[in-house]
């Protein structure tokens, strides 16, 4: 076989600031990046760089095997084992008036989770919860909701981030949240979803990002100095990301390495052999306490 997929889900255990830079014009001085469709997003480049550090610390040649050679090294003998896919949104914590906050998806979430389903033949029977509740959820309007319990209703009304919302309780998102709580060990804090349109889940996922305040200050005065006043987004805590890793044959020198052994590697790096969780840091503000993630690695 010459390629071997693993998908990947991604939990955010601290607040995340994978970003792009200063932005002129945006709302905010150092955005996070965010796909084509404006919503936020690890970019394959980030995650991969992330994930060759961590393993680099437990094998630097097993890791150049999986990551490919470092880009200063010189020419390189071989390519990248390891081709990762961008890490997509799949679901994102929102202020909720019942309940504190739920988890928020919407059916272009869940169609692009679907998609990386299939062409990495993973995610299941999570990918199955899935399709069920597109089905369920088919149609739905700008001004409606689906949610997978009652506690989450004040009066038949959804308060998602100070958007009103009519709902409904649907057993396909209990059934689909409950799926994903498994695939992710049972890490998840809350089983409480809401599935709400495409249109709508940009505004609350745009207010569901965090926008933190900083100031560099003069440390013989304790005053703030001129200009240095700026202001940064994170992704919140406990969201949920998708991603994927593909695997493929490395030709060496002497020797050709199975695909399949890539992704052992791979796997074994990331976790030190004990089972398929590892902790990692992403994107910046490490030092502060931001950017660390668990990745779940799935082999089916």
């Amino acid at each position: 076989m010459d390629r071997v997929s693993r998908g990947l889900l991604i939990y955010a255990v601290t607040p995340l600031h994978v970003g792009v830079g200063r932005a002129e014009g945006a709302h905010v001085d150092l955005p996070v990046q965010r796909d084509e469709f404006g919503l936020p997003t690890i970019w394959a480049s980030s995650l991969k760089g992330s994930l060759k550090s961590h393993a680099r610390s437990r094998s630097p040649n097993d890791a150049k095997l999986v990551f490919g050679p470092d880009p200063d090294g010189g020419p390189p003998d071989h390519a990248s084992g390891a081709a990762l896919l961008d890490a997509r949104l799949l679901a994102i914590p929102a202020r909720s008036v019942r309940g504190v906050w739920a988890y928020v998806t919407s059916p272009h979430m869940l169609r692009t989770f679907v998609t990386y389903a299939e062409a990495l033949g993973a995610f299941q029977p999570l990918a199955e919860k899935a399709c069920a509740l597109l089905q369920a959820t088919a149609g739905l309007s700008e001004g409606r909701a689906a949610v997978s319990d009652h506690a989450l209703l004040h009066g038949g009304r959804l308060f998602l981030n100070e958007v009103e919302l009519q709902a409904e309780v649907k057993r396909e998102v209990g059934d689909f949240i409950e799926e994903l709580d498994k695939a992710l060990g049972g890490d998840l804090p809350k089983k409480a979803l809401a599935v709400v349109s495409d249109d709508v889940a940009k505004e609350v996922v745009n207010r569901s990002t965090l926008v933190q305040y900083r100031v560099r200050l003069d440390s013989a005065r304790k005053t703030v100095v001129e200009g240095a006043l700026w202001s940064e987004e994170y992704v919140p805590q406990f969201t949920v990301f998708a991603s994927g890793v593909v695997c493929r044959p490395v030709a060496l020198k002497d020797a050709t390495i199975k695909a399949e052994e890539i992704c052992e590697k791979f796997t074994k790096l990331l976790t030190n052999g004990q089972g398929n969780k590892a902790n990692v840091w992403v994107g910046g503000k490490e030092t502060i306490g931001k950017g660390l993630i668990s990745v779940y690695i799935w082999t089916r």
